[in-house]
């Protein structure tokens, strides 16, 4: 597995290892389309032939009661609690959204 990609895995399974700490509700957008949205229950570290090239965690992540295998994840976020974030990872009808451009962005 080239190593960038290796990277994006590992840094997909801290995140949702550290927001099943906190509780919060992350976003996994899938290979084929889907988007998985919940709270990450604790990742299964693992060794030998289940484990996700070198990374240390089994190849699945399970959010909100779905699991899903790691190596599917082609993206990730997280929300943030609070008023400036909704349970569930939707923002209020009433949101300003920031300009995308303003924080280094690309528009989508």
């Amino acid at each position: 597995m080239d190593e960038r990609l290796s990277q994006f895995f590992l840094a997909v399974g801290r995140m949702c290892g550290d927001a099943g700490l906190g509780r919060l509700t992350v976003r996994l957008t899938l290979v084929d389309g889907r988007v998985v949205t919940g709270v990450p229950d604790p990742l299964r570290e693992t060794e030998g032939a289940a484990e996700l090239d070198t990374i240390g965690y089994a190849d699945a992540v399970t959010v909100g009661g779905a699991e899903v295998a790691l190596s599917e994840v082609v993206e990730a976020s997280v929300t943030r609690p609070g008023p400036h974030g909704q349970p569930g990872g939707e923002a209020p009808d009433d949101a300003v959204m920031p300009d995308p451009e303003r924080f280094g962005a690309s528009p989508a």
